[in-house]
């Protein structure tokens, strides 16, 4: 599955500005979201916190869950989201645990002195956070495989058509058919489409067989907001990694 990375991060800036609709922060997210279009922009990583170190773990929580939901309009869908902990864990711990949708990313506090430059991380520290970032995001991939594979809301013999013209490959064409990560097509990705056939897909369908799949990554990176795009239908990528931890 090609996965590309589009970052909209923003140094020293806090929650509340980034949940403001009027703040051009927040634009910088949802026209990310829009961009990508429905359903293609698959899971946000948001890394943010050390300019919240004196915000109420609550204050926190219901500013991010604002931003959440405006995300989650402007995707069209129910947008998953992976929340690091940063300096506010308590306000971050809300949020992760309210919210089937969003699962814990990276515990950057566990990067000391030897990965930063004061308070930003350099080359090493940067390093060592895609690394905090790799168990949390394969781990939720491996758990939302989704049979609809040409996202159009249904399972259904177009799915399977693509399960079929791809047998015995590892998946590399624009709209994947390895429908559970594992570098193969095979009898276990068809098992998938007949699992949920004639049903509907996506987090939005009452009734739903599946659950949002990481095709298009948009990761935001704010105050550090993350965004990482994965494109199950795309290839997305933005530029050179940069430190805009705040």
């Amino acid at each position: 599955m090609p996965i590309g990375f589009t970052g909209t991060a923003v140094g020293s800036t806090k929650v509340e500005q980034w949940a403001d609709a009027n703040n051009v922060l927040n634009e910088r997210l949802t026209k990310a979201m829009e961009v990508f279009g429905q359903g293609r922009a698959r899971a946000v990583l948001w890394h943010q916190g050390e300019s919240d170190a004196s915000t109420p773990a609550q204050d926190y929580a219901d500013d991010l869950n604002s931003l959440i939901a405006q995300s989650r309009t402007a995707a069209q869908t129910d947008i998953p989201w992976g929340v690091a902990l940063v300096t506010n864990q308590a306000g971050q711990q809300i949020v992760i645990n309210g919210d089937p949708l969003v699962f814990e990313g990276a515990n950057t506090d566990t990067l000391g002195s030897e990965y930063r430059i004061g308070v930003h991380f350099n080359e090493s520290g940067l390093n060592a956070h895609a690394a905090l970032w790799f168990d949390p995001v394969t781990g939720w991939i491996a758990g939302t495989a989704d049979p609809d594979v040409n996202a159009d809301g249904v399972i259904d013999v177009a799915d399977l058509g693509l399960v079929g013209g791809q047998w015995s490959t590892p998946g590399r064409l624009m709209l994947n058919a390895d429908i559970n990560f594992d570098g193969v097509i095979d009898i276990a990705d068809l098992a998938l489409v007949g699992g949920g056939w004639s049903t509907s897909a996506g987090p939005s369908s009452e009734g739903a067989a599946s659950v949002p799949l990481p095709g298009g990554l948009s990761v935001a990176s704010g105050v550090i907001v993350l965004v990482l795009c994965s494109g199950r239908g795309t290839w997305r990528a933005g530029g050179a990694p940069q430190d805009t931890s705040n």
